[in-house]
Order: structure tokens, then sequence, then C-alpha cells
């Protein structure tokens, strides 16, 4: 019995399911010697295994509830040797065909892997382990480790222990990404993204090593990405070549972070971005890192996988920081960003913003407690060509209120507003229409966080020789120059479940005085969540000089070039919100006021104007309601004369179609003062006089149309408008007034009888604002009795009759016209505007004139034509207490027509026939009566009113009678020539 028991085992299952699956197991071992088992350590033996239809190994991986299941035909074997005192050896190699996986594990993903190969080689001698190779491959996969170590530091490295010997631990793994994707689209979070990748391999390497005796280890990774291209739903993509690296060593047990390094390279070696960090040599707890990004191909690496929507950058940025006494309590650090030659464009429609280079700086210190960081203190700076901004922060965590900042500051201590200007034109194209110069200076801002209050005790911005200037068409119109403005302000914020806003003050002011802005006292803004702001402004105070700001309202577009503006604006004011409701109080004035154009004998005069508002403004209903009486009153530089408008309190005003107005305005006015004011708009030559209150009485809805059918669902209360006298073109009107009311869109105009010329002028009829274009109608109305005429009138309102043709514009050819008009309306349709009177305007009236004298450069033209007939003694035509019949005329087309127009002379008549258009042209049959003639003598008028052209119509000369036959028989053929315009 000296010699070991040998025992003999074999093994055999099979399992009756489907195809037969086997597993042998056969085993040699010499464990028992003097009727005594033996250590384990004594022990020695062979093991012997054998495998085939790998399914068998799925039922039992069921049966163990595994998120797992396999499928598969492994074949293979291998083979242990167990020596005296635990040493011994494995080696061996299973084959599995059509290795399929599937199981919760997996997301529901089923991939088919094909052959897998998995081989072992390996030794144990005296507890260490030498792993000459294990290695799994398919054909998405392939992992090889090998190595050394031993089964103490297995145990020391499980438990986390420092005093671990020798050990050299490789793992390498190679993976097919486009397999790996197929396979797996559901484990990977794939699905729906639309990705396919057509090449690709990932490999991942780690290197565990200890020299043993000196406890030193170091741990190396290293990832690659290579030849990754695919398409991304319906774009195609490359990425560059990705490699990752990264290390830690270990030193007296405990485990430092050496280095790490991310980077992406591109064919020209000028990559995407590269990501380094290391530990400062000779310090173990100081660390360098850097970041370089190419932001252009950064760019063009993510536009060729998703849609940027044309978003483009390019340029340089590096970031370094460095940590210093990373492991102790308060870690110190630095940082510097530098970024060269950016370039970005938010998208294709946008302005790029562009610099050429940019430095971030800062540095600090970060206090460690055990329960995490405590407190932090930075400086930082800030700078461009364009700005050099810095600062101050102290932040510190407080146990009963979070995080706290005792103090905090900012300063500008240059910035070029051109350069902050373009910048500005990205986020902003429509600044791109300005030009700005100038800088800022002395800027700072002091803020402090404690307790949910931020504190601005302190900010002021100043800007210095400051220009604007409006851009077209590549030069500057005009130019606003200031050589200092300044904004100070203190305030905080109080945070919670509403956060408050105070302002305490507020002060803008400018070394010119060009306008000065405060606030008399604090003002509060709440905010809550889903609920409108509430603003509480008890008062603000602003005044302007307006003509040191007419320079700027002109570079802003607001004002034409060629604008007079001058005055001083004052305006008081207070505001209080509550939800969408405005409550405010306004007082304005302006004193010398005055706005023309450059040049004009008709500038507007200076005024004074002042304006008292007091009510609530409903912004849900866009109502204003009166809470006191609300006016706007306007009076002369001298005191004299002027005009006020009043709304008496309790009014309610809808400045759009939401609302119904009900309103009462009384409008006392200066018919003079508003000529004055009004002179430049209104038509040459009107004068106006009287001074006189309107009562306005307005109710109804205002509509949504833009033209005068917004007025349409208005009812205006039966009121007139009264006026001392009014003259154009020769017409004198008054003292008068004119009724009018509003209901269902009828403008009404009630009759009136107003003196005019020593005569009447009847007005009546009524204006539908219903129509797109209003138009005036009106019937059976005498709207001229006994008015007397004269040249201004026969060259503007009388036009459209023969008695000043000739006379130029407005008659100015004309010596004398007199007479008395009488003019009756049959029925008139008439559009408010020139271009669809011509189309579509019609009138139908009856004219007279009696007493009718006039030196009408019609009449002279006409005699000279008709001198050589020596029929009116000398040759002259002249009116002289003469007249026009009674005649009918209508207006259609744009022309007036009328048939048989009768004017008597002294000793002759004229018979007009044909039409006269709106646009001056004359298309007129005279005919001449009178001095024995038994026949007319017929003529033709074409031209204009202001040049008519006249000749004989050359009808038949035997038409025209014996008498004249003879004559032009005894007076030769030169006659004939100037008759016929030969």
């Amino acid at each position: 019995m000296g010699k070991p028991l040998t025992a003999n085992i074999g093994l055999s299952v099979a399992h009756g399911k489907g195809i037969p699956a086997t597993l042998s197991l056969k085993a040699n071992l010499y464990a028992i010697q003097n009727r005594t088992l033996l250590p384990a350590t004594d022990m020695s033996g062979t093991l012997a295994v054998r495998a085939r239809q790998f399914a068998y190994f799925r039922e039992i991986l069921e049966r163990l509830n595994a998120p797992l299941t396999m499928d598969g035909v492994m074949h293979g074997n291998i083979l242990a040797t167990i020596r005296k005192g635990g040493n011994g050896t494995a080696q061996g190699k299973f084959v599995i065909n059509g290795l399929a996986l599937g199981g919760a594990a997996l997301r529901g993903d089923h991939p088919q892997l094909g052959t897998c190969t998995i081989a072992i080689d390996g030794a144990l001698t005296n507890q260490n382990i030498n792993l000459k190779s294990f290695s799994i491959k398919t054909a998405a996969i392939a992992l090889n480790a090998y190595g050394s170590t031993s089964l103490p530091d297995i145990q020391a490295i499980a438990k986390g222990k420092a005093d671990w010997g020798h050990t050299q631990v490789h793992t390498r793994l190679l993976i097919n990404a486009p397999l790996l994707a197929t396979n797996l689209p559901s484990t990977l979070k794939l699905n729906g993204r639309g990705l396919r990748l057509k090449t690709g391999t990932i490999s991942f390497a780690t290197d565990l090593m200890s020299d043993g005796g000196k406890r030193n280890s170091l741990f190396n990774v290293n990832l690659m990405i290579r030849d990754m291209a695919g398409r991304l739903k319906d774009r195609t993509f490359t990425i560059a070549p990705v490699t990752l690296t990264a290390a830690a060593e270990r030193k007296g047990g405990q485990w430092d972070a050496d280095r790490l390094t991310f980077v992406q390279t591109g064919a020209n070696k000028s990559g995407p971005f590269a990501i380094q960090v290391h530990r400062v040599r000779g310090h173990r707890d100081w660390f360098n890192a850097e970041i370089a990004l190419n932001l252009g191909a950064l760019n063009k690496e993510a536009d060729s996988m998703i849609q940027l929507n044309g978003l483009s950058a390019r340029g340089q940025l590096r970031l370094g920081v460095q940590v210093e006494h990373a492991f102790s309590s308060t870690i110190a650090y630095r940082t510097n960003l530098n970024m060269d030659q950016f370039y970005l464009r938010p998208n294709a429609a946008a302005n790029a913003i562009t610099e050429q280079s940019l430095a971030f700086q800062s540095s600090g210190t970060v206090q460690r407690a055990a329960s995490g960081v405590k407190a932090a203190t930075a400086a930082w700076q800030i700078s461009s060509p364009q700005i050099t901004l810095m600062g101050n922060l102290h932040a510190q965590r407080s146990a009963a209120d979070g995080w706290e900042v005792p103090n905090a500051t900012v300063a500008i201590k240059d910035a070029s507003l051109a350069g902050l200007l373009r910048i500005g034109q990205a986020v902003s194209p429509a600044l791109g229409q300005y030009a700005v110069s100038g800088n800022l200076g002395g800027t700072h801002m002091a803020v402090s966080w404690t307790k949910g209050t931020l504190e601005v005790p302190t900010c002021r911005i100043a800007a210095a020789n400051l220009a604007v200037a409006q851009l077209k068409g590549g030069s500057n119109t005009s130019t606003f120059r200031e050589s200092s403005l300044s904004l100070t302000t203190q305030a905080e914020v109080l945070t919670g479940k509403t956060t408050e806003l105070r302002i305490k003050s507020l002060a803008i002011t400018t070394a010119d005085k060009l306008a000065d802005v405060t606030i008399a006292k604090p003002m509060t803004v709440k905010l809550a969540a889903g609920e409108m702001p509430t603003i509480e402004c008890p008062g603000v105070k602003l005044s302007a000089d307006l003509a040191k700001l007419k320079p700027l309202l002109i570079a802003l577009g607001r004002l034409p070039a060629n604008r007079t503006l001058s005055g001083k604006v004052s305006v008081a004011s207070s505001l209080q919100t509550a939800g969408k409701k405005l409550t405010m109080a306004l007082q304005a004035r302006a004193t010398g006021y005055q706005l023309g154009t450059a040049g004009s004998a008709q500038n507007l005069p200076p005024t004074n104007i002042a304006a008292n508002l007091a009510g609530v403004a409903d912004m849900s209903n866009d109502t204003f309601t009166a809470t006191k009486t609300c006016s706007v009153a306007e009076t002369a530089g001298s005191g004299t004369g002027g005009d006020r408008v009043v709304l008496d309190s309790g009014n309610v005003v809808c400045w759009t179609d939401k609302e119904p107005e009900n309103v009462r305005l009384t409008v006392h006015y200066d018919l003079t003062r508003l000529h004055a004011l009004l002179a430049p708009f209104l038509p040459a030559g009107l004068k106006m006089s009287g001074t006189h209150s309107m009562v306005l009485a307005i109710t109804g809805k205002l509509t949504n149309e833009n033209s005068l059918q917004k007025l349409r669902n208005l009812t205006i209360a039966p009121t007139s408008l009264k006026f001392k006298d009014i003259s154009i073109d020769g017409l004198a009107l008054g003292p008068g007034s004119v009724g009018f009311s509003e209901k269902a869109g009828i403008l009404a105009l009630a009759p009136s009888v107003i003196p005019a010329n020593k005569g009447t002028l009847n007005l009546g009829g009524q204006v539908d604002l219903n129509q797109a274009v209003p138009v005036y109608t009106a019937s059976n109305v005498q709207l001229a009795s006994g008015v007397n005429i004269n040249a201004p009138m026969g060259g503007t309102l009388l036009k459209f009759l023969p008695i000043a043709w000739g006379g130029g514009a407005n008659g100015t050819g004309l010596m004398t016209l007199n007479g008395q008009l009488n003019l009756k309306m049959i029925s008139a349709s008439i559009p408010l505007q020139y271009a669809a009177l011509q189309k579509v305007g019609t009138f139908d009236g009856t004219i007279s004139i009696i007493h009718l004298s006039s030196n009408s450069p019609l009449l002279g033209m006409i005699s000279n034509l008709v001198k050589p007939l020596g029929m009116f003694g000398n040759g002259s035509m002249k009116m002289a207490d003469s007249g026009i019949r009674p005649t009918e005329f209508h207006l259609k087309n744009g022309k007036v027509y009328y048939q048989h127009m009768k004017m008597v002379l002294t000793s002759f008549g004229l018979d007009f026939s044909g039409w006269v258009g709106l646009n001056n042209e004359v298309n007129q049959d005279v005919g001449i009566t009178g001095a024995g003639l038994t026949v007319p003598i017929p003529l033709a008028i074409t031209g204009t009113t202001q040049n008519p052209k006249l000749k004989l119509s050359g009808k038949p000369l035997q038409n025209i009678g014996k008498n004249l036959g003879n004559v032009i028989k005894k007076s030769g053929g030169n006659i004939l020539n100037n008759l016929f315009g030969h």
C-alpha cells in the first residue's frame, strides 16, 4: 500500500432530445495512499473532456434561469494534467459550428455568429500561472489573452489589496464593427437610427504589469477605431481614425492616473481633435490636460453624418489645464484657452461670426471636504482684438442655504463696439444696416449671492466716442456721434416660489445732455411659474433734446435725412401690471417742438405739446380704459391758439377688433392754428379759420381691414364740424357747419346750407364705408346757387367748362372771370380714390352761369382763327354780361360729357359738344353762330384744358352758306390756308 491508489473514472452523458448529444469525461487520479486521502497539493492525475452538440448546454442555462441562450454544434477536447504539488498544465480547443445567441440579455437580438473557436494553453507551477494563450474567435470578434500571474495575486487583486507581486497580463480584442452592428442592433440601441456600417474595426488592448519586488505597477489601455465608414439615414460618412490610450501607475499600494490621450487624426495628421492628460514629472498630484480641436474638420465630419442646416465652423481651439495638489484639501488650477481664425455661421441665411484670436485665462482654488467641494475662487480674463473682460469670483457652500457667492466682479477693460456689432449681426441680421464705432471702457459690475438673494450693489456701463450710422448702398447717409454715454444701476434679485427683481436706481446720462433717464423710486418685477410678470414702477423720468436726438433718429432710419427736428421733451410716468392689465399714469411735455423739411418755407412752426394719460390697458382684450380725464393739447410757442383732445373718465378705447369702443371725445380745435401746423400737408391755397368744440361719441367694434372699412361697424352719434371760413381755389365758404353721423357703415352728411362767394352751397348725401374704396352718393341736391365764380375756380373746380381753357394751371392766365354759378346734382357716385374715380365714378347734373364775363384765352384763339373772315368787327371775342344756358352733363369712365352747351356772347354764340377728361384732355366740336351766318362755322378743339388746339373741322364748305362763300372768293386763297391749317 505504499503507492498511491489509482482511480480511473469514466462519465458519459447522452441526451435523447433531437440530435443525440454527448459529453464524456475521463480522469486518472492519484489521490489515496496508505488508506489516507492525500492533500490536494500531493494529488496528481489527468482529466480529458470531450463534447458534442452544444445545444446540451442551452438546457443547462435554461435550468439555471440564465438571461442567455446558446445554440450550435461543438466538438473538441481539453486535457488537464495535475502534478504533485498543485502544478499542472491545460491544453485544449473547442470549435462551435452555427453558434447562435439569444435571451433577455440581448434585448431581442438573435446574432448568428457562425463558427466560434475557443483555445487555451496554460500552466500552473508553484501557484504561478503562465497563460500562453486563451482565445475566442468568431467572424465578428476575436479575443486573445496571455500573460503570467499567481493565485495569491489574483486573490489580492480581487480583494483590492496592495501586496501583490509579479504580474504580466495582456488582453487583445478585435471587433468587426459592421458585423457586430448587424447582429446586435437592439443591444447596441441602433434600431430606428438608420445607421448602416460599411467598414470599420475596433481594437481594444489592456496591459497590467507589475515588477513584483518594488510593488510598482502599470496599467495601460489602448482603444483604436479604424476605417469606419457607412451611411446614417440618407448621408454617407467617413470617420477619421480614433485612438484612446490611458495609463495608471501604482506606487506603494496606491493607484495614480498617469496619462490619458484621445486623438482623432485625418490623412494630413491634423485631425478633428486631440485630448491629452498626463501627470507632471516629479509631482504625483499635479496634472496637465491639453485639448486641441480643429473646428473645420469636426464640422465636416459631423456634416457627413447629420444635417447641420447650414451650420459652418472653422478655426483652431486649444485648451490647457493644470491642476496642482489634486489629492489634497485645496486644489489649485490654471486654465488657458486660445482660439485662432474662428469662424461660425449658424445657418446659410445668417451672418458669420469671425474672430482672428480669442484667449481665456483663469486661475483659482477649490477647497474640498469630506462632504465634497466647500469653496472655490477664480480670477479670469477674456481677451480678443474686440474686447478685454476680467473678473473675480469667490463661492462657498453654506450648510443651510447651499452655495453662496459673497463677492464677484466683472469689468470691461476695453471693447470695440464695431467688433461687438459684427458678432451681434450673426444673431440679428437686421443690425447689418448699421455701422457703429466707439469703445466701452470704465464698465464694471459687482454682484453677490447669499441666502437666495442676488445683490448688484453697483453696475456701470460706459461708452466713449460713440458713432452710429445707417448704411444704404454701402455709404453712410447720416452719423450720430456722442462723446460719452453711461448707464448706472443698483439692483437685487430675490429667488423662491416667486422671483423678484428690484431695481433700486437707474440713470442714463450723456455728455452733451442729449437725454437723461432716471427712476425716482425703486422698480419691482415679480415672476412666478405659469403667471404673467408683475411690474411696479412708481416713477420714471426722461428728458431729451430733440435737436441733438435728430442725428440718431436719422441714423436709425426713423427720420428722413432732409427733415428738421427741434425742441425739448420730458416724460414722467408710473405703471403697474397685474396679469395682463397695465395701470399707467403718464405726463409728457414737449416745448418748442418743430418738425419740417430742410429749406422749405412751409415747415411746421414751433409748438408746445402736453399729454396726460391715466388708465388701465388690458393686453388680453387690447383695450384702454381711462380712469381719469385724459388729454392731449397743443399750443403755439407764444401761447396763442391751440388745439386739445379730451377723453372723459370711463371711456374704453380698443386698438384692435377684439372689443367694442365706447369713447366720448371732446375736440377743441383752432382751424387757424391747425392750418399753420398742417400747411405742408394741405392743398396749396387752402385757408381756414375758426375756433370751436366738437363732441365725438363713438361706439362699436373696429374690423380687421386696413382701409376705411375698419370703421364700418362703428356708430358715431350726430355731431357737427363748425368753421368761420374756409377758402381754396377761389371758393370762400363760411361761416358754416357740417353735420355728420355714422351707423351700419354709412357716414351720413346732414343737409347743410353754407355761404359761398355771396351764394350758397348745399351739402348732403352719404359715404358708404362698407366698400373697399369708400363711395360718396347723393341725389337731387342743388349744390350751388348764385355762387360767384372767378379765375382760380375756372382753372380748377370748373375746368371741365371752356370759360377758362388756355389759362394755364388753375386759370393763372386769366385776368377776369365773373358770373354766377348754379349747379344741380341729379345723382352721383364718387369713389374717394382718384384711380377708382377715373374708372367707375359717375355724376349727372345740370349747370348754368349767368352774367358771365371773361377774357378767356380760348375765345382769343377762336378770334384769331376766324379773323380773316372779317365778320366780328375788329376780330376780338370777349364775354361781357353773357352766360351758359342750363346744360346737362355726365361723368362716366373718367370723362365729363355734354351736348350743345350754349355759351351766349354779346354778338354771337358758341355751341359745345364732346367730352373733357379728368386728366385734362379735350375732345370738343364747336359751332359758331351769329354775325349774319345762316350755317354755324364748325371748329374742333383737342389737346388739354391748359393748352387747347383749334382748327376748322374740315366739313364741306357748301354747308357754310352763300354769304361765307362770297367772302372767301373776295379774300383770295390765303384765307383757305388759314382756315384749314395748311
